[in-house]
């Protein structure tokens, strides 16, 4: 019970963080900053917090392997900063986590059939996590050249 109401609240601040990055005015000049800096102190710790908490609850609860769950996480940080490097003042880079707490604590909710389908496709979706890295860092040094 106590599981299912842990998850609840994730969703629910997921859905919160969410909703602030969607509404949140990305302008250029100091507002813009305003906005990067408020979502590195307030938005991605907490969230990148309570999403790892999520992934290690799911991997006690449900007995998932351990390297699913590094492999996920690998998939969720090389994205974001793959986005960050691409994009670093779009809205696009706001929302990914707290999109991805929601979609982790759905999963949390849901059947055990989804969460084999999600541990089954860990090594894909690290794999695709790496390859976005590499290409954001192939653009960057090609717009530098």
């Amino acid at each position: 019970m106590a599981w299912t109401i842990f998850l609840w609240c994730a969703l629910t601040a997921g859905l919160a963080a969410l909703g602030w990055g969607l509404s949140a005015t990305m302008t250029g000049g100091w507002n813009g900053f305003t906005v990067t800096m408020d979502w590195l102190v307030f938005v991605l710790p907490p969230a990148s917090l309570v999403a790892l908490c999520v992934l290690c609850g799911m991997a006690l609860r449900a007995e998932i392997r351990w390297t699913a769950v590094a492999m996920l996480v690998v998939f969720l940080s090389s994205a974001q900063f793959a986005i960050l490097v691409c994009d670093s003042g779009g809205r696009f880079n706001i929302v990914l986590l707290p999109a991805a707490l929601c979609a982790l604590s759905v999963f949390g909710l849901s059947p055990r059939p989804v969460l084999d389908r999600l541990t089954q496709s860990a090594p894909w979706l690290a794999a695709l996590g790496l390859l976005l890295l590499g290409v954001a860092w192939a653009q960057r040094w090609l717009e530098r050249r």
